[in-house]
């Protein structure tokens, strides 16, 4: 076991990386500038104390294991701990043993297009963690690879296969990787959490860890169990909130409840593994949830069958294999060009918390409407994810916001024909609540129960849920007080408002990604855009840009042009006045309407429609309104206060 190494500073790595692949990491990878953006991003105070705690941890077990037995030395294994129980963790790949080498064939993927140009991982870097580090010098990926370590674990089959699926460059063309011409940093797995934490304050976007703990002996109830591991990995990524882990399910599944270790962390998103790119379904040992206190995981699933990928016994070794471990690189490569393609698209990178969502938001759903505890949100679809970041402003928005203690977001949308899809994705605080021994207990892990609700025409439209207690039963809707990413689903096109809200009290502003798509085309809409390019959705009593997805009227003049309580011409009643919940309309020869609610400045507070002429106000703050009406013949509006 290798129990004292030194773990070399990013900075030290590159100033001390010499030579022509040195060169080349210089000039291609991340720029400086990118990675200063990102750091900076850092709750530096709360990452030092996870990194300090890290290393005193590190420093405990080099002393234990001057102590213990040699058969503690277990082959393809290494301990990393010991449990609350005293048990010990190893570490194993989570590859499925392949009888013999597949023959070279055509690579089951091809690369995704942004604007006519390929999407390929150019100028992206990513962080491998596996069992040791792989043959670096493969013709594959030959000088896209840095060490991040001294290790004597070097040339090792199963990271020179990971490493192959994330990113050969195709000298075998059936061996090429989804991002063919990313770069990688390499580490073995002793110290991932504290390396990963390090590696994070330095602008880490993205981490492949395609093993796990091993279960065979393991007492029943870490089987789902939050553990102080997967506390660790949401206290790192909470504090780095732009770095995403991606790991890999495991490979022993025997029915629901089956996941061990980082794969229980809320923040991680965690692969399963399905046939292939053209089957769908479930690998059969692709391990699944719930976690204990029921969250969904894994979180989606990808390929992870059959695949022909480089080798370490010699620079031109090829050979195959199966298992989450192949599954989980695809997820990664996926989740490079997706940030390659918003950079491309915005000039800047996603949050961790929305590159997690995208990934989520447009997997392809299979079977019964909505997630379940096998596929997670459904199976990878990188080219749909691509797709949402290069229509952006346009049939999708995504919108990074926060939320304050006792606040709520208000958003309006217009559905196109087919209807409407929003998910909200946020990156939440690790939870208090670790397993020391206790069966299948339901604590929820959840810090932040945030909230999303879609109303239109009086009704209410509700996320996602599913049944812990009945892990079979397919979804239906309802509040989901358990997981850290929620879904709303709408079959009709129309105008629609969106609220974001919280339940309990929120120990800081939380920070939050929602994810739109299915938005009716407007030519005519007047769009709001941040500094960071983002398109912006209204804050109800917060802002006064225009409603994402909301279109001005044309015919609109703005209030202080519009002398409302002189113009003869206006017929229109509106009580109570004030209102507290809704307006009553008369005057109009229909009440079936389309109107608009302005606040005193001009900006929109609400939009929508009514068959009976009632206008919902509840959800407004207090304060004089301007409500606009279009009907069969024109335009009409009056003032109204709403208390």
């Amino acid at each position: 076991m290798n129990w004292v190494k030194k773990s070399i500073n990013v900075i030290l790595t590159i100033a001390c990386f010499s030579g022509f692949g040195g060169a080349l990491w210089m000039a291609q990878a991340q720029s400086a500038s990118q990675k200063k953006q990102l750091a900076a991003s850092v709750k530096v105070a709360g990452l030092d104390q996870v990194i300090f705690q890290l290393k005193e941890e590190q420093k405990e077990l080099e002393r234990l294991s001057k102590y213990l037995p040699a058969s503690f030395n277990k082959a393809n294994k290494e301990l990393v701990g010991f449990g609350p129980d005293q048990s010990p963790l190893f570490y194993e790949h989570m590859s499925v043993p392949t009888s013999a080498p597949l023959k070279p064939q055509s690579v089951s993927w091809t690369a995704s297009v942004l604007q006519g140009k390929l999407l390929e991982g150019e100028s992206m870097e990513i962080a491998l963690w596996d069992q040791g580090l792989p043959r670096t010098s493969h013709q594959e990926f030959s000088g896209r690879l840095v060490e991040g370590e001294q290790s004597t674990n070097t040339n090792y089959s199963h990271a020179t296969q990971v490493t192959s699926i994330l990113l050969a460059s195709g000298k075998q063309l059936a061996a090429k990787g989804v991002a063919p011409k990313a770069r990688a940093k390499t580490y073995d797995w002793s110290q991932d959490r504290l390396e990963a934490a390090e590696e994070a304050a330095q602008g880490l976007l993205v981490s492949n860890h395609s093993y796990g703990i091993s279960v065979g002996n393991l007492p029943q109830w870490y089987f789902g169990a939050y553990l102080k591991i997967s506390q660790d990995w949401d206290a790192i990524q909470y504090n780095a909130p732009y770095y995403l882990s991606i790991v890999a399910a495991g490979n022993h599944a025997q029915g629901n409840d089956r996941l061990v270790g980082f794969n229980t962390s809320k923040n991680s998103l965690s692969v399963g593994s399905s046939l292939s790119a053209t089957n769908t379904a479930v690998a059969p040992f692709s391990a699944y949830g719930p976690t204990d206190d029921g969250r969904i995981k894994p979180d989606l699933v990808a390929p992870g069958t059959q695949f022909y990928t480089a080798n370490s016994p010699s620079d031109e070794s090829y050979t195959s294999g199966s298992g989450t471990s192949f599954s989980t690189p695809v997820v990664s490569g996926a989740a490079l060009i997706v940030q390659e393609a918003f950079e491309q698209t915005k000039g800047r990178f996603l949050k961790a918390a929305s590159l997690k969502g995208v990934l989520m938001h447009t997997a392809l759903d299979v079977g019964a409407k909505g997630p379940d505890y096998t596929r997670g949100w459904g199976v990878l679809q990188q080219d749909q994810a691509v797709a949402f970041i290069e229509n952006l402003d346009g049939e999708t928005q995504l919108i990074e916001d926060s939320l304050n203690h006792c606040a709520q977001k208000n958003y309006s949308f217009t559905a196109g024909m087919q209807g409407m899809t929003i998910s909200l994705s946020w990156t939440d605080l690790p939870g208090a609540f670790v397993n020391s021994g206790s069966l299948n207990p339901t604590d929820p892990q959840l810090v932040h129960d945030l909230d999303i609700r879609l109303y239109k025409d009086g009704v209410t439209y509700m996320p996602f849920v599913l049944q812990p207690n009945n892990p079979l039963v397919i979804a239906s809707t309802g509040d989901n007080r358990l997981d850290p990413f929620e879904q709303i689903q709408v079959s009709e096109p129309g105008e629609y408002e969106l609220v974001v809200s919280h339940k309990g009290s929120l120990q800081a502003s939380q920070d939050f990604s929602l994810l739109v798509s299915g938005i009716a085309p407007n030519p005519a809409a007047a769009q709001s855009t941040t500094p960071t390019g983002q398109t912006a959705g209204q804050t109800a009593g917060q802002t006064n840009t225009p409603l994402a997805g909301s279109a001005l009227p044309n015919t609109l003049q703005t209030p202080s042009e519009m002398a409302l309580e002189n113009d003869p011409s206006i017929q229109l009643q509106a009580y109570p006045n004030p209102a507290m919940n809704e307006l009553q309309v008369q005057g109009l020869e229909s009440s079936s309407f389309s109107y608009y609610i302005y606040r005193s400045d001009g900006s929109i507070a609400g939009k929508g429609k009514t068959k009976n002429g009632k206008v919902a106000v509840n959800r407004l703050s207090n304060g004089f309104y301007i409500l606009g009406i279009f009907h069969a013949k024109g335009y009409e509006a009056v003032k109204f206060f709403k208390r």
